[in-house]
């Protein structure tokens, strides 16, 4: 395992392990995971059913998974400076989520559903990345 992987996988792994509670019930509002080198979202957020604010920006994601639009109380996501080709149309099920940060990503087309939300300028960045 190289050095890069390795320090994802602790990453991922120290990640579940802090999100781990014996009673089931985790009230987290808000969580940074910027620049962790993570290439998918950690599959233990599923359960933070209270968060608002989720922040995975300086990452190198290429996916989003879908259970992300079952984050229900989001209102800011910040996915910038990432590797996303494509985001899921299902975010825009995301009734409370008025902040999308997209920018540095390799997106070809933001999905209909998302077009309302305050993006800081992501309309004019579709298809360029950070380092254009």
């Amino acid at each position: 395992m190289t050095a890069s992987k390795n320090g994802q996988a602790i990453a991922e792994a120290r990640i579940d392990e802090c999100l781990r509670d014996t009673s089931g019930t985790i009230n987290l509002v808000g969580l940074d995971l910027n620049g962790l080198d993570l290439k998918t979202v950690p599959e233990s957020l599923n359960n933070l059913t209270s968060l608002t604010r989720l922040y995975l920006s300086r990452n190198r994601l290429t996916a989003l998974p879908e259970w992300l639009s079952d984050l229900t109380r989001l209102t800011r996501l910040y996915l910038d400076d990432n590797r996303l080709t494509a985001v899921p149309e299902s975010l825009g099920n995301l009734p409370a989520l008025a902040e999308l940060g997209l920018y540095g990503n390799q997106l070809t087309a933001v999905p209909e559903s998302l077009k309302h939300l305050d993006m800081d300028g992501m309309q004019k960045q579709v298809g360029r990345s950070s380092e254009s």
